[in-house]
């Protein structure tokens, strides 16, 4: 009796700690996303205060696996960069925004 309610917990628990497992996966790359986000937005700001293309700056500050998604937007105080998070489950889609300010002008 034992043996086969040890099979059915297995059963029940490995798929479980497989979604958990992908959604702490999922979390981790969308705070990597947001932090390289930053990165990037400084990046461009500051190509843009010397004269410098913004969306090169901001492509080479960022890993190559962001800069597909990558939208870089330049206004009269600062510089705004929209990444698409990656994905490792199916159907997640979500784009991150971070702003830095040009300042020095």
């Amino acid at each position: 009796m034992e043996r086969g309610q040890a099979s059915v917990e297995t059963a029940i628990l490995l798929p479980s700690m497989l979604v958990v497992a992908l959604a702490c996966w999922q979390a981790l790359l969308v705070g990597w996303t947001s932090i390289s986000a930053e990165h990037a937005a400084r990046a461009a700001a500051r190509a843009r205060l010397i004269g410098a293309a913004p969306r090169a700056a901001a492509a080479e500050a960022l890993p190559g696996v962001m800069r597909d998604g990558l939208t870089v937007t330049v206004g009269t105080a600062s510089v705004k960069v929209r990444l698409r998070a990656p994905s490792v489950v199916p159907g997640f889609d979500m784009a991150l925004t971070a702003e830095a300010p040009l300042v020095g002008q």
